[in-house]
C-alpha cells in the first residue's frame, strides 16, 4: 500500500523541484533584461548629453567638422551611440534651415549614420524600416528615394504611408511623377506629416499636386486639397471651388469645409 503514495511523493517532488526551475530561469530573465535595459538607458543618457555638447559646440561654431566628427568618433561603438545621435540630429533638424540645417546634414553623412539607417530598411520589422527612413528623408539623403519607392510596394500599410512620406521629403511635390501614387488610405495625421514635412523643407515648387487632385484616392485628393489651401495655391482654386466629383459622405464634408475656406479668403 506505501508503493503508490511513494510514487505520488516522487511526482510532487519532481513537480515542484520544475516549478522551482521556471521561475527561477523567468526570474532571472527579467533580472537580466531589466538589468541591461537600465545599463542602455544610462549609457543613452551619457550619449545623449556628448551629442548634444557635439552638435551645439558644431552649429555654433566652436568647434570644426573635422574637430566634432574626431569626438563622434572617439566614442564607442555601436547601436546605442547610433541611435542617439541619429534622434540627436533629426530633432534638431526641425529647428534649424539654411547653413545650419547643412551642416547637420553634413554631419550625419560624414559621420556615417546613413549607414545605420540604411541598414534599417533591411530589417524585417516595419518599426526598425519606418525609423530609418525617416530619418534619411529628413537629412536630406537623396539616395534613400530608390529605396522609399520599393517600399511602397511594402505588405504594412504604415510603411507604405512613411514611403511616401519621405519620398515627398526628398522629392516634393514634383516627384509625384516618378513613383506610383499609394492606393491606401492616407490618414489625416499622415497628411499633417507631410503638409510639416513640406514646410520644413521650404519647397517654392508645388508642380504635381495636379496628380493628387485628379486621382481615385480619396485620401490623396483631400491632401491635394489641404495643400492647395495651406501653401495658397491660387491656380488650384477655382478648380477645388467647382470640384467635378462626389465624394463619400465624410471626405465630401472635409472638402467642403476647405472649399469654404478657400472662397471666404478669395472674397474676403
Amino acid at each position: 500500500m506505501k508503493v503508490p503514495e511513494t510514487h505520488t511523493d516522487y511526482r510532487l517532488v519532481v513537480f515542484f523541484c520544475s516549478a522551482l526551475v521556471v521561475f527561477l530561469i523567468v526570474f532571472f530573465y527579467f533580472f537580466i533584461k531589466r538589468r541591461i535595459r537600465i545599463r542602455i538607458d544610462r549609457q543613452s543618457e551619457i550619449y545623449r548629453q556628448e551629442a548634444h555638447q557635439i552638435l551645439f559646440d558644431l552649429l555654433f561654431g566652436q568647434a570644426t567638422m573635422t574637430e566634432s566628427l574626431q569626438r563622434f568618433r572617439s566614442l564607442e561603438q555601436g547601436n546605442v551611440r547610433n541611435k542617439v545621435f541619429t534622434q540627436c540630429v533629426t530633432g534638431l533638424q526641425k529647428d534649424y534651415s539654411g547653413t545650419q540645417r547643412e551642416i547637420l546634414e553634413d554631419f550625419f553623412v560624414l559621420s556615417d549614420l546613413t549607414a545605420y539607417s540604411f541598414k534599417k530598411l533591411k530589417s524585417r520589422k516595419p518599426a526598425d524600416i519606418i525609423s530609418g527612413m525617416n530619418a534619411l528623408s529628413l537629412m536630406n539623403v537623396r539616395e534613400a528615394s530608390e529605396f522609399m519607392k520599393l517600399e511602397l510596394a511594402h505588405p504594412n500599410d504604415a510603411v507604405k504611408k512613411e514611403a511616401f512620406i519621405g519620398l515627398i521629403g526628398l522629392e516634393g511635390m514634383q516627384g509625384l511623377e516618378n513613383f506610383p501614387l499609394p492606393n491606401i488610405e492616407i490618414d489625416t495625421r499622415t497628411q499633417e506629416r507631410i503638409i510639416e514635412r513640406m514646410k520644413n523643407k521650404r519647397f517654392t515648387s508645388f508642380a504635381g499636386v495636379h496628380l493628387l487632385l485628379y486621382c481615385e484616392n480619396e485620401s490623396l485628393i483631400l491632401l491635394g486639397a489641404r495643400i492647395t489651401e495651406y501653401f495658397q495655391l491660387h491656380s488650384y482654386y477655382e478648380y477645388l471651388i467647382q470640384f467635378p466629383k462626389k465624394l463619400h459622405p465624410l471626405n465630401q464634408k472635409e472638402l467642403d469645409t476647405i472649399r469654404k475656406r478657400i472662397s471666404q479668403s478669395m472674397n474676403p
